[in-house]
């Protein structure tokens, strides 16, 4: 994924050195792809071990073929504790800033120079 993100090394000379990361150079297909990278990982971590739900899901994105009340029903259980529905006037609250720590997140486990915390 750290082929799609342009990172910007800061701090290095602090004790916590941290890096810039921005998408803002990207083509839609590379956003896509980002996005989709994201929400893969994301999901597979929600449906934890149930794996019949990040199936689902999976199947849903993948094929665009409607759940079954069943499925949907799982989906749900899994998906809406973090982005949860909103009606179209609504702001989102917390899924910009969950995206966010699972791009961090992401990206971190490419860093083979992350420093040993104290």
């Amino acid at each position: 994924m750290s082929d799609f993100v342009t990172m910007e090394r800061r701090g290095g000379e602090q004790p916590c050195p941290w890096a810039l990361a921005s998408l803002k150079d990207l083509s839609e297909e590379e956003r896509a792809a980002v996005a989709w990278i994201v929400a893969e990982a994301v999901m597979r971590q929600r449906c934890g071990p149930v794996v019949k739900a990040f199936a689902a899901w999976r199947s849903f994105k993948l094929s665009g073929t409607a759940l079954s009340d069943v499925g949907q029903q799982l989906v749900t259980a899994f998906a809406e504790p973090v982005f949860k529905p909103s009606r179209a006037t609504e702001v989102p609250q917390g899924v910009p800033g969950h995206v966010g720590e699972w791009l961090w997140y992401l990206l971190a486990l490419e860093s083979a120079d992350v420093p040993a915390r104290g």
